[in-house]
């Protein structure tokens, strides 16, 4: 006699069944090259039957335990699948979802999964002041439970979401605090993470040296231990702190073998994001026309693959090397797709990118009002995301604009509203940064008696920076001023304290520079002021 089989019965082992087909899919994700794509594939072919399983479990948590589980393990145990092949909206849904259950089953340690996959999502929009409220709490909760690994790796999260909205301090004091756990619990994987994490953070704030160290050590650890993917991950971060200092042909040389590699491996994502690098780097070299073809390959291989978030990345990167051309029309093109593909995936951090790059591109063309019109868009985005990096950026490009515009009261506003956002953000770097502008436009409007006074606040403010380079500038800048003014003796003042700043870090290159400088002085020659009059372009890069 065959037993009956309630319905309930039914959809529990058809949840039951297809959380192992997503739990599959997922690990298949995970992987390299055919595997990572099977894992995509494995996921379109049946999401139809998954998300009529999870649905079902989600309908049922308040009355069956078993639907409560089900449902979390749908979120959780395929977050990384999710965030990939589902709309943020959507993957927030699932992951909220499974939130509610962690805390309905009163498990705080099962909190913390879906409280960073939530972080993760937000970042994928660009939301990254919501990413840094979700890794916080998740970090408090881990440090509630005594869960050192989940608190570790909490940190190293929340540290990634204040480096993307510009907290560098805090971001910097939150990888080493989760690198310090890892190395007592001893998951050297993991901390290898934080560690790069912190190297590139560490090159932001202007200390390249130490990023390029760090790098490098991993780079050995890796063809040490034979690890061709941790190898190419290696070369690839360190191709992006040599395109800061301007290294480009050892960038160039890295992103390349990177490259090769991802290649190898069939990391095709990888390979794409590569090549759309090697585009970047070539552009800031000063070789656009030889980047297209990087950037155009990127493209068949993100579309092919059907990456929306590597393409709407790489769409901005083709309409900056089109604006590096002057083909301002193309650019703007390249711009207009990034706009639209960036709306349909939710992305308002690559929204905002669009927006601002195509004002520029359009005051380029003559459209000065509605240049303008987008560039201030893009900064009303910045803000509301707490993008206080990309707001930055915004304010800086559009000081420039106003004052190529011979609106000088305009640009003065927009820098005054620069240091504003840079105290939020407690960065004396970019205080420093908006300072040197509102010195060198009251100074080239005639206030020469304001232009002082921001050398000397620049000059202040300098000595509590974690950089010893912006003390040294700050007194470069100054001599600069006095120097055009024709006071050279306090020129040259200004320009040795400089020199003996950077003596003292050891830094011979710029002492040799002031050097020279300081002859020049001595000789009664003076410099123009050069950089708010500059047609160099200031991108909101990644």
């Amino acid at each position: 006699m065959i037993a009956k089989v309630s319905l309930a019965e039914i959809c529990e082992r058809h949840a039951l069944h297809y959380l192992d087909v997503i739990r599959d899919a997922n690990n298949l994700f995970l992987q390299s090259g055919t595997q990572h794509q099977r894992g995509i594939a494995l996921f379109d072919l049946e999401q139809t039957n998954i998300r009529a399983a999870r649905e079902w479990a989600a309908a049922n948590t308040n009355t069956d335990e078993l639907a409560a589980q089900i449902c979390y393990g749908y979120a959780v145990d395929a977050g990384n699948l999710l965030l990939h092949c589902l709309r943020p909206e959507e993957a927030q849904t699932w992951f909220q979802q499974a939130l509610l259950e962690a805390r309905n089953l009163c498990n705080a340690e099962a909190e913390i999964s879906p409280i960073c996959l939530l972080g993760f999502a937000a970042m994928r929009q660009g939301k990254y002041r919501q990413a840094v409220t979700f890794f916080t709490d998740a970090v408090l909760i881990a440090q509630d439970t005594g869960n050192l690994k989940a608190e570790a790796t909490s940190l190293g999260h929340l540290a990634h979401a204040q480096d993307l909205s510009g907290f560098l301090e805090e971001a910097i004091n939150n990888y080493e605090c989760a690198r310090s756990i890892l190395c007592h619990l001893g998951h050297h994987n993991l901390e290898g993470k934080i560690l790069t994490n912190l190297a590139l953070a560490n090159s932001k704030l202007g200390e390249t040296n130490r990023a390029i160290g760090q790098l490098q050590r991993l780079l050995e650890i890796a063809r040490e231990s034979g690890d061709r993917l941790e190898e190419a991950n290696a070369l690839g971060n360190l191709a992006s702190v040599y395109g800061k200092r301007e290294l480009f042909s050892a960038a160039r040389e890295s992103i390349k073998q990177a490259g090769e590699i991802f290649r190898e491996l069939g990391y095709r994502h990888w390979e794409a994001q590569s090549l759309s690098q090697l585009g970047d780097h070539i552009t800031e070299s000063g070789e656009p026309q030889q980047a297209l073809e990087y950037i155009e390959q990127a493209l068949v291989i993100y579309r092919e693959i059907d990456d929306q978030d590597g393409l709407a990345r790489t769409l901005g990167i083709l309409g900056q090397t089109h604006f590096s051309l002057k083909n301002y029309h193309q650019a703007i093109q390249g711009f207009d797709e990034q706009l639209e593909l960036s709306r349909q995936i939710g992305d308002r951090h690559r929204e905002a990118n669009a927006i601002g790059s195509k004002g520029q591109a359009l005051i380029a063309v003559g459209e000065f009002d509605q240049g303008v019109s987008l560039l201030k868009e893009a900064r009303m985005i910045d803000q509301s995301v707490g993008n206080y990096d990309h707001e930055f950026n915004s304010l800086c490009i559009l000081g420039k604009v106003y004052f190529q515009a011979g609106k000088a009261d305009k640009a003065l506003e927009c820098y005054h509203e620069q240091i504003q956002v840079a105290q939020i953000m407690n960065s004396v770097k970019k205080e420093l940064h908006a300072l040197n502008h509102l010195a060198e436009v009251n100074e080239k409007v005639g206030k020469r008696q304001w232009a002082i006074e921001y050398h000397e606040r620049k000059l202040d403010l300098s000595r509590f920076s974690d950089d010893p380079h912006d003390e040294g500038e700050a007194n470069r800048n100054y001599g600069h001023m006095l120097a055009r003014a024709g006071d050279f003796s306090q020129a040259v003042k200004f320009a040795e304290a400089a020199q003996n700043v950077f003596e003292r870090m050891g830094d011979m290159s710029c002492a040799m520079m002031m050097a020279k400088l300081i002859e020049h002085f001595l000789n009664g020659k003076c410099f123009e002021l050069e950089d708010i009059e500059s047609n160099k372009h200031y991108w909101i890069k990644e």
